[in-house]
């Protein structure tokens, strides 16, 4: 009976050994069938497009030559800026993952944008590549396209917008592009000179190429184009290159002038875009927006009119361009121009900054690391026995003004003239920013305590203020002012 049960033991490891190999190699054959399935839409090359119909519209083939055979040149790239919902695929991945600024992008890794989102890809050495929104890009190293360099990276595009501008190398080769019909060879006019490309792949594998700068040849069917700068090439949902055109030519910015600042008391300004096009064109395409690589677009839109006026506009920095469409062809846009919309209190409260800043090193280390920054420039308070002050300011986070408040409060006592001070409430901690951020008509002393130092006769930061998550500056001009508390001051926020 106890060898039977030893025996039954035995008998029961063994299987389940073999039931647990069973399922490791299950796992691996499953992996293997999920990342062909991945790899198909990124394989097609010139030798399915081959099998398509012949070249229309365009001038006579040139034979394509074999690419001599060289070692194996590793992609070395970052993810410079992103605007959301870009997720990334590692070359030995199976799932995409949420994608990052500052992740490296290298052979055989994959980038896919949704809706909205972009993103921009430094490439060590060559320059930048941006990757357009609903994109599906994979960066592998080519063995079988011929018009490709051997063993070089490429960028397989299966839909989307990818656009860039690269340094050649010294073969004149800036990059490879492998599309759902064909190939491109961006190269630069010579060795070392920029490529500058525009390129969309559309939901039906239509696609279309433009060469800003360099030149660029293009395969597909069986035939090959060469583009120079200022051309476009147009390929069909079949594979066949059906058109090329001239580029139309960036228009010219007539208003408003680059870096110009729109002041306003209240009520948020419109603002006029006016800009003019050397040659005639279809349309126009204009795109507003918060950052200069505009990632945070608040406008595109297509118009035939050579003028834009925005919506009314909240303080900050914006960013416009705008290219004109002749036919099927996006012309070049123009240089990226700035404007600056501001109330007509900020200057005063960034020239009451630099003055605090002036008083005190301390208090400048403070204000950099501190999440908010409440800035009153000018704080009127007057009377003889009952006195009052009022003030209007403005809240800055990173650096940037994001709201606008005014300081209001009575008090009893000597009170000799009119009296002028500079108010700085600093937050130091998320919590006390956000308790501030969140209470209508805050007061001093009630809703946050503030340890207050004053800076009117001393250069140095009161000690008392270390560890505060509120601390305050007052600073005062030459008149007799016989308090430089704020305790019980009420903090509004200024409607839009």
């Amino acid at each position: 009976m106890g060898r039977m049960g030893m025996v039954d033991k035995s008998t029961a490891r063994r299987r389940k050994a073999v039931e647990f190999g069973l399922l490791a190699l299950a796992v691996v054959v499953s992996g293997g069938i999920v990342w062909g399935v991945i790899q198909l839409p990124l394989r097609s090359g010139p030798a399915h497009a081959a099998r398509e119909s012949p070249v229309v519209a365009v001038e006579s083939a040139v034979p394509v030559a074999s690419a001599p055979v060289a070692p194996a040149v590793e992609f070395e790239g970052v993810i410079a800026a992103m605007h959301p919902a870009v997720q990334m695929r590692a070359r030995a991945e199976l799932a995409w993952t949420p994608a990052a600024v500052g992740r490296e992008v290298r052979a055989q890794d994959a980038i896919q944008t949704l809706a909205n989102a972009s993103a921009l890809i430094t490439v060590r050495g060559q320059g930048d590549i941006r990757i357009g929104e609903n994109s599906l890009v994979a960066f592998d190293v080519n063995t079988a396209d011929a018009l490709l360099p051997n063993r070089r990276v490429v960028a397989s595009v299966d839909h989307g917008e990818l656009a860039g501008s690269l340094k050649a190398g010294p073969d004149t080769d800036a990059l490879g592009i492998r599309l759902p019909h064909g190939a491109a060879r961006l190269q630069g006019a010579r060795p070392g000179g920029a490529a500058e490309f525009r390129l969309l792949v559309h939901q039906d594998k239509s696609t279309e190429l433009a060469i800003l700068r360099g030149r660029s040849q293009v395969s597909a069917a069986g035939v090959t184009r060469t583009l120079h700068g200022g051309e476009g090439i147009r390929m069909s949902a079949d594979g066949r290159l059906v058109a090329m055109q001239t580029i139309p030519p960036a228009p010219g910015v007539v208003a408003p002038a680059t870096n110009q600042v729109f002041v306003y008391q209240k009520g948020r300004p419109q603002v006029s875009f006016r800009w003019q096009s050397p040659a005639p064109v279809d349309d126009y395409r204009f795109q507003l927006a918060r950052d200069r690589g505009f990632n945070q677009t608040l406008v595109d839109v297509r118009m035939s009119d050579t003028r834009y006026t925005s919506e009314p506009l909240p303080t900050g920095e914006y960013f416009w361009r705008v290219s004109g469409r002749r036919g099927w062809l996006d012309g070049p846009a123009t240089a990226v121009a700035s404007v600056r919309v501001e109330r007509d209190i900020d200057a005063s409260v960034r020239e009451a900054l630099e003055v605090l800043y002036a008083e005190s090193r301390e208090a400048k280390e403070l204000a950099r690391r501190a999440n908010g920054i409440l800035v009153f420039p000018r704080v009127i308070k007057g009377g003889i026995i009952v006195g009052g002050e009022f003030g209007e300011g403005a809240l800055l986070s990173r650096d940037r003004i994001v709201d606008y408040y005014t300081l209001n409060s009575a008090s009893l006592g000597l009170q000799l003239g009119a009296q002028t001070r500079k108010v700085f409430l600093l937050f130091m901690t998320p919590e006390a920013l956000q308790g501030f951020k969140s209470t209508s008509g805050w007061r001093v002393g009630v809703d946050g305590s503030v340890t207050v130092v004053t800076l009117s006769t001393a250069t140095t930061l009161d000690s008392a203020a270390a560890g505060k998550s509120i601390i305050g500056f007052v600073l005062a001009g030459r008149g007799l002012m016989g308090n430089l508390t704020i305790e019980g001051s009420r903090i509004t926020r200024l409607p839009d």
